[in-house]
């Protein structure tokens, strides 16, 4: 409605609406045959504004009728939201979908790992979170990692991570854990097209990688900000990650490092990303932080893993009480086989 304004003032100027200012108002509100909240808001200030004045009845009908239309208006737009949110909604699901089927199934972890569990809990329906894992003759391969961002721009990332840790494994055999990382962010950073020098997009991951050569029972381990733990009797063994994530980085790139040690077959090894870490709950509302978590592996480190899993999950729904989630939730543990 063009010159509100203008009208409000001129219709105000004796303080009544008569049956021609009703007429031009209906022609005004009714021109395009929608009443919008601008309109409606109009109308209530005028109404406001000359309650006490003897109006034109037809006025009130006036008024009546236009926050009706008003009101359908404002069911039809939600209709067509509901609409649109259940399209989107199906959309990710479907999306789910292929997520699920990229990442590994339990037919092919137990080709891997014997004895684990996987703690998994999207904020969304699809998640940023993953865990992937590998064989080549007699050496495995696991990893977690979390990519930026979760949601829909998170699962993009991750079954972009997945295909590529699959295609940099199977076609250079024996690589490193640290190889494997550097070659992934120069992939990823080829595919966004992120250059180091000028980059407007941050996009990459976090991730915890290593290696386990079964013969020598040897493990090798690199990260991007996300450590290995490793529990032996009861005793952390803390491997710690490059301060740099695999992507674009604001700092100049350097080569992943990779670490070596000696396991033992019942070694207890776990992996997760930032989301158990990171949830807020507990008397104060507060993150629960790495070092709690450290803490709590280390007292159910010589549980069997199916009760390790129930208790993980135990704590966090403890923890997190009221509070909503606030990122993607993954840890993986497993015994060294």
């Amino acid at each position: 409605m063009e010159n509100i304004e203008n009208w409000k003032a001129q219709i105000l100027a004796d303080g009544v609406i008569d049956a021609r200012e009703v007429k031009i108002i209906r022609n005004l509100l009714f021109a395009d045959g929608v009443i919008d909240r601008d309109e409606v808001d109009f109308l209530l200030d005028l109404n406001s504004a000359t309650r006490e004045s003897k109006n034109d009845p037809t006025w009130y009908d006036l008024l009546v009728e236009s926050i009706l239309v008003h009101l359908n208006v404002i069911d039809a737009q939600q209709k067509n939201i509901e609409k649109l949110n259940e399209d989107i909604t199906s959309s990710i699901k479907y999306a789910k979908r292929i997520q699920d089927a990229i990442m590994p199934d339990s037919e092919e972890i137990d080709l891997v790992l014997k004895d684990y569990f996987i703690l998994y809990k999207p904020l969304d329906i699809v998640s940023g979170d993953f865990y992937w894992m590998d064989r080549i003759n007699n050496t495995i391969y696991v990893a977690v990692a979390d990519c930026t961002g979760h949601g829909v721009p998170g699962a993009f990332m991750s079954m972009l991570g997945i295909s590529l840790l699959n295609i940099i494994v199977k076609e250079t055999k024996n690589l490193t854990p640290n190889e494997i990382l550097n070659r992934l962010r120069e992939s990823i950073m080829a595919m966004l097209s992120q250059n180091v020098k000028r980059s407007e997009t941050k996009d990459g991951m976090d991730i915890a990688l290593c290696s386990i050569d079964l013969d020598k029972h040897m493990l090798q381990f690199a990260g991007a900000y996300n450590p290995l733990c490793l529990f032996r009797n009861g005793e952390l063994i803390e491997l710690k990650a490059d301060r740099m994530p695999v992507g674009v980085h604001t700092h100049e790139l350097n080569m992943f490092s990779n670490q070596e040690m000696d396991v033992q077959p019942g070694d207890m090894i776990y992996m997760f990303s930032d989301g158990y870490p990171s949830q807020f709950g507990g008397p104060s509302d507060q993150k629960y932080m790495t070092k709690n978590l450290k803490h709590f592996l280390a007292k159910i480190s010589d549980k069997n893993l199916k009760t390790q899993h129930k208790l993980l999950e135990q704590n966090l729904i403890e923890w997190q009480g009221e509070c909503h989630q606030v990122d993607d939730i993954l840890v993986l543990g497993f015994k060294v086989p």
